[in-house]
């Protein structure tokens, strides 16, 4: 079942929230509120609304990672590529940016964000020298803050867009950009990593 973080409080399962507080600005996005590239993780998203969205996305990661060792989680599944521990601070990071974009169009701030090379990010990171549950856990802290984050955002604001990486963005498509982006990872590790680690 799926919990959110209310004003700091513990976490509230998704059905004992007040109705009020799953608006109608909290479905998917319009097509027009994103750049083309990222249809493709809305649609892997789940769920109503993007509180529903962010915790399947998260109760999933978590589901799939726990059956990982840190021997598996340190291969690759082909000469280059990133290695799970890889893949999950790239999650990690790529989560930080898109909250960070949304909480500044949030606030009305029109300012044009530069995209980031996640590439680099990740070689930068360090995440092959790191335990998998020390990173499951930053995974899990970091969704709780983007809900309570995303939550604490009204209808009005949830329609705001500026621009990232030269493309409009609006915060509520920013929500289900970082759950279905999740997904799209870890079908990847179920796919191609999985056969073969």
């Amino acid at each position: 079942m799926g919990c959110v973080v209310i004003s700091g409080q513990l976490l509230v399962p998704m059905a004992n929230l007040p109705k009020k507080l799953i608006m109608n600005n909290r479905t998917r996005p319009e097509p027009n509120e994103y750049a083309k590239w990222y249809a493709a993780y809305i649609a892997h998203a789940k769920g109503n609304n993007f509180i529903e969205a962010l915790q399947h996305a998260d109760d999933r990661c978590h589901q799939d990672l726990s059956k990982i060792s840190q021997l598996q989680a340190e291969k690759t599944y082909a000469p280059g590529k990133w290695t799970i521990l890889d893949l999950m601070q790239h999650l990690i990071d790529s989560e930080w940016v898109f909250a960070y974009r949304a909480l500044r169009f949030a606030r009305f701030d029109l300012t044009d964000l530069p995209g980031y090379d996640h590439d680099n990010y990740v070689l930068k990171a360090g995440a092959n020298h790191r335990n998998i549950n020390e990173l499951m856990a930053d995974m899990k802290l970091l969704r709780q803050n983007t809900i309570a984050l995303f939550s604490s955002f009204n209808d009005e604001v949830l329609l705001n867009q500026g621009t990232a990486n030269s493309n409009l963005v609006s915060v509520r498509a920013l929500a289900w950009i970082i759950a279905g982006h999740q997904l799209h990872h870890l079908n990847i590790i179920e796919e191609r990593y999985l056969p073969v680690i």
